[in-house]
């Protein structure tokens, strides 16, 4: 059901049922998955991976491709690599997701780092159309608290801030 739904917020560009399909996914995960199961940070060369970066953006990664969609992880470019691209008609999403240890009050400034950080970095440059979308995922509630959307490089930045997450009863 989750994949189905997350397909049709890209067919609707509904960044707001992206996240809460998302949500919804990290909320199902069993609590053993948030103990840590990265003691320490990863090394690439020079760059320290920050472990629950790593978990949370393969998880949003695999939600996005089992909906059908072929995302690209980690794709280069001239000053950085985004988070996730995710090319859909004829459009290219580009994701940046910021890890937060504070308070949700926090995360709206998160995400504006986010989208600071893929205008900065140019990392929608050659991408045809993008969609840019940064998303503050606040560890400690195991959830996106903030994201913030723009049409286009130069279009408005819609932001969104979620309803508080519902019980999960039954699996989906």
């Amino acid at each position: 059901r989750s994949l189905v739904w997350a397909r049709k917020a890209f067919d609707n560009m509904d960044a707001s049922g992206l996240m809460k399909e998302y949500n919804g996914l990290l909320a199902r995960l069993p609590y053993e998955d948030y103990k840590a199961p990265f003691v320490r940070d990863v090394e690439e060369g020079a760059i320290i991976v920050d472990p629950d970066e790593l978990l949370f953006r393969s998880l949003l990664f695999a939600l996005i491709w089992g909906a059908g969609l072929r995302p690209i992880g980690e794709l280069h470019g001239k000053r950085g690599r985004s988070d996730i691209v995710v090319p859909y008609r004829g459009r290219h999403w580009v994701i940046e997701l910021k890890i937060s240890h504070n308070t949700v009050a926090n995360d709206q400034a998160k995400a504006k780092q986010g989208m600071a950080q893929i205008l900065s970095k140019s990392y929608a440059e050659g991408l045809t159309d993008p969609i840019l979308l940064a998303v503050a995922v606040n560890v400690p509630k195991r959830e996106a608290t903030a994201w913030v959307k723009r049409d286009g490089l130069n279009g408005d930045d819609v932001w969104t801030l979620p309803d508080p997450p519902k019980p999960v009863s039954d699996p989906p």
